[in-house]
């Protein structure tokens, strides 16, 4: 078991003021009994970081409510979010577009802006084309980009933390791309880099029709079909992608000797699949992926009889 060590102060300090500033948000002007009840943070803790976020203008002492203003005494002191302290900005780079998104620190949306682009563009004229949206919205909302306090960006294929696209079969040139690192190029402030699906499962539970549900799944279709999906509130993702290829199925047609093949897509497959076809009793019916071919010559299966992947050698497959 290896050595235990004490926190970081900067960490707790950051999850503090993040606790904080998230019930300043949704609480309109609290106090500072109203901010210890809500966040279950101690009152010095409290006041320490509300100063913090008064220091750095994300928060502001807000006026008396009438209500307070005709008691005897000096009221509880008040605070609130400033959404107008900075602005966000959202990017979504596709095969067909390039779509710009600028809001408040709140979510409200103050300014939009997109552009076609070609399918076979390459990724520098992708590039530069998102460039140009941007600049243009920010020109006709009037924000400078040193307000910018974050950019998002969703793009289809397998991101990397650092904001690399390991695989994006959809878009010329992606693969490998450093998007994130290139964009940091434009923008003073963090920029992070997340697949289409995932950051889509994220809007939707935030703001969309998964708001009432911590757990989601996002069905992405399109060029480049995907899916993100949200357990307990935070996003999943999975250990490993593989890219999806063109299903067929297998019938066994009465004895185990005699199979038949129709070596068609599973989603045009009726003759095997309905059990409406003369001699044929499809009791196990296989749905490949291609096959996949494994180290050892198998290939493996959904079998819809047994409702489980299963794995046969090669030479029973075809």
């Amino acid at each position: 078991m290896g050595r235990l060590t004490g926190g970081d102060p900067s960490l707790l300090r950051r999850i503090n003021s993040a606790v904080v500033l998230r019930a300043l948000r949704g609480s309109g002007s609290p106090t500072l009994t109203d901010l210890t009840r809500i966040t279950g943070l101690s009152r010095p803790t409290v006041e320490g970081v509300v100063e913090g976020l008064v220091a750095s203008g994300l928060v502001v002492e807000a006026g008396p409510d009438e209500g307070e203003a005709r008691r005897q005494g000096r009221p509880a002191r008040r605070f609130r979010f400033r959404a107008e302290a900075g602005h966000l900005l959202g990017v979504e780079i596709g095969p067909h577009r390039v779509a710009v998104l600028l809001s408040g620190l709140d979510g409200r949306i103050i300014g939009t802006g997109s552009r076609e682009v070609s399918e076979t563009a390459c990724a520098d004229d992708r590039l530069e084309r998102a460039r140009g949206v941007v600049a243009d919205v920010l020109r006709r909302t009037g924000v400078a980009r040193a307000s910018l306090r974050a950019v998002g960006v969703g793009t289809p294929g397998i991101v990397e933390a650092d904001g690399t696209v390991r695989l994006g079969t959809a878009l010329p040139g992606w693969t490998g791309l450093a998007l994130g690192e290139r964009l940091r190029r434009s923008f003073q402030c963090p920029v992070l880099v997340e697949n289409d699906a995932n950051a889509a499962a994220v809007a939707e539970h935030w703001k969309g029709a998964g708001s009432d549900s911590d757990d989601l799944v996002f069905v992405l279709a399109g060029l480049s079909p995907g899916a993100g999906s949200l357990i307990g509130g935070r996003l999943h993702r999975a250990t490993a992608a593989r890219p999806v290829r063109s299903a067929r199925c297998i019938c066994w047609a009465g004895r185990p000797h005699r199979r038949r093949c129709c070596r068609r897509p599973a989603s045009r497959c009726t003759r095997w699949t309905s059990g409406r076809s003369p001699g044929c009793s499809p009791r196990r019916v296989w749905v490949t992926s291609g096959p996949s071919r494994r180290s050892n010559g198998s290939s493996s299966g959904w079998c819809t009889t047994w409702r489980r992947w299963c794995s046969r050698s090669t030479p029973n497959w075809w």
